[in-house]
């Protein structure tokens, strides 16, 4: 790369615009004037050399030489003025416009989220990705939900048929992700086209399946796996149905609809209760017996399972608990998987002395439970494991017991 030299056009390579360097502050900045006759500080790295003038020392102003050389005149340098603050909403030029894509006219809107090191179950940093599909241009704001609150997190303007990394975060900031919103105008900058309504979209999350192998699939837009969530596809907006922790609290606190039998209707005479299964009308009396025996059935219940040992940890190991999907998986692949599950469960956990935990493993050949009893005898030898709860998990559970 060329060095720097006083007289050189330049162009910011993080920011618009550019001008010419004419002079340097320091050994890393050097001084732009702009369009407007100011002079800008910039770091030297921010800047790209697009016409090489007069060629000068490059040689800092304040850097001095060990060995005394002849003086030069000292050129004062020009008074620099700060340069403002730059508004948030300052929207960047449209310079060349690209080749459309036949049949592209339609909004196809996608935010992917990549791995940045690692597989994605393991990975503790991911990235986010906007993805335009389609051959509009798109001013566009990034927003998360913070306190009630939208913050934005990236704005500008996105070309046709491109993306562009929106942010970069940590897997602890996962729960800060759970609503995200995007907003962006849709146009064509240098042709007549179709109007196409605004997109305002707030979109959520289902931050579980960054824990979920394969929730990251192969795409069009990447090499790698991603986590590709549609916002807007052929002009309509997509939103999945994913309730929140406190949607389905507050649907729970909703008292249940009351159930009423065709005898209590009102305006409806009935000469007693029929069995629609019979046809046969059903004895009043007999009926209390039966509920009287139902009753004391449930309360038995209720006495038993208060008496027996209760699990402070339930773990389902059925596949389909695990992964949204399971194509190209063999039963040796989901076997694994689920024994990684197990795994990683005892290793969070084994510290915590008489803990129980009850795995969910179903009943079946038996083949994974015969796993875990290996696994336990091998690495946990110290933890006692017996048949879960037959009430609670019929054959198909085991409960271990940290020691």
């Amino acid at each position: 790369m060329n060095r720097i030299q006083i007289g050189d056009t330049v162009r910011f390579l993080n920011d618009v615009g550019g001008g010419t360097v004419t002079n340097f502050q320091g050994k890393d900045m050097v001084l732009v004037e702009d369009q407007d006759g100011f002079d800008v500080p910039v770091l030297i790295k921010e800047c790209v050399v697009i016409e090489t003038g007069t060629p000068q020392s490059s040689t800092p102003a304040n850097f001095h030489s060990k060995k005394k050389r002849k003086e030069e005149p000292v050129t004062i340098p020009k008074q620099v003025k700060k340069p403002e603050e730059p508004s948030l909403l300052v929207l960047p030029e449209i310079t060349d416009v690209p080749i459309e894509r036949q049949g592209a006219d339609e909004l196809n809107l996608y935010i992917a989220f990549l791995p940045m090191d690692g597989r994605p179950s393991e990975s503790q940093n991911f990235e986010a990705f906007l993805i335009n599909d389609g051959n509009y241009y798109l001013y566009y704001t990034y927003s998360l939900l913070k306190n009630g609150l939208w913050n934005v997190t990236k704005h500008g303007l996105l070309e046709p048929n491109s993306k562009e990394s929106i942010e970069q975060f940590h897997r602890s900031k996962l729960n800060e992700h759970q609503v995200i919103a995007l907003q962006a105008i849709p146009f064509k900058a240098d042709r007549p086209f179709q109007m196409k309504n605004a997109v305002d979209v707030e979109q959520r999350i289902d931050v579980k399946k960054f824990y979920k192998l394969h929730a990251f699939r192969p795409s069009l837009f990447f090499n790698e796996e991603a986590l590709l969530v549609p916002i807007v596809e052929g002009d309509e907006v997509k939103k999945p149905i994913i309730l929140t922790t406190e949607e389905v609290k507050e649907s729970m606190k909703r008292p249940a609809r009351e159930k009423k039998t065709y005898d209590e209707l009102p305006g409806l005479k009935v000469l007693g209760k029929i069995d629609l299964n019979t046809g046969k009308k059903i004895d009043p009396e007999e009926e209390k017996r039966k509920a009287k025996a139902l009753q004391e059935k449930k309360e038995a219940e209720k006495k038993r399972a208060k008496s027996s040992v209760q699990p402070e940890l339930v773990i389902d190991l059925h596949i389909e608990e695990l992964l949204d999907d399971t194509y190209g998986m063999d039963n040796r692949e989901i076997l694994e998987y689920q024994l990684d599950k197990f795994h990683r469960v005892m290793k969070q956990y084994i510290n915590k002395k008489e803990l129980r935990i009850v795995f969910i493993h179903g009943k079946g050949e038996g083949v994974l439970r015969q796993a875990i009893l290996v696994a336990l005898k091998q690495k946990y030898g110290t933890c006692r494991v017996q048949d879960a709860s037959f009430q609670e998990y019929g054959y198909g559970a085991s409960m271990v017991t940290i020691k």
